[in-house]
Formats: C-alpha cells, structure tokens, sequence
C-alpha cells in the first residue's frame, strides 16, 4: 500500500509518526494483517510480534518474564533447577537488540 505524502517534510518525522499511529487503530486492507506502507521516503513493513516466555522459581517464590530466546535457552539449560519454564503467555514487540 502506497500512501500520498501528506504535508511537509520536517527534520522531526511527526507527519510519520501521526500516520503510523493512526494506522494502529486503522489497518488498511490484508485479511486482517499490517501490510507494508510507504509515506514518503519511508517504508514501514510489517513484522509478527515476539513470544514473552515465562518461568517460575519455587526457590524464590516469583515469576520471571523474557522476550529474548536466547536467555530463555540459557535458562532452560543453565538453571533448571531454579527456573521452571511455563510457556509462552503473551506476544509483544522487542526492541530490535533483543530479538
């Protein structure tokens, strides 16, 4: 989907960011699925969003929360005996250095 630039350029981004936002509570057509947009110079494409693992630890009687598999292996091959895994409960988007 290719949008019209609307506006002004400006060195802030806001005219991206305003569209951005409206196309969170307004996805365009695509069965339901983000779909790549361009406004402007700038393309935005569509990811999935990641799992959020958790774990349990009856030695310290709380929960841990990870969006990062490799600390979730880590985890789970390091410290079995602390950490319990208990699935995945949710997805969320991680910043890209944690992916």
């Amino acid at each position: 989907m290719v949008l019209p630039h609307c506006g002004g350029t400006s060195a802030t981004g806001k005219e991206n960011l305003h569209l951005n936002l409206w196309l969170i509570g307004h996805l365009p057509p695509g069965d339901g699925k983000p779909v790549e947009v361009t406004v402007g110079a700038v393309t935005y494409l569509p990811r999935d969003p990641d799992p959020v693992h958790r774990f349990w630890s009856p030695a310290l009687a709380r929960h841990f929360f990870t969006i990062n598999s490799s600390e979730k292996e880590k985890l789970q091959r390091d410290y079995p005996q602390v950490w319990t895994y208990e699935g995945i409960v949710w997805h969320a988007y991680a910043p890209p250095a944690d992916r």
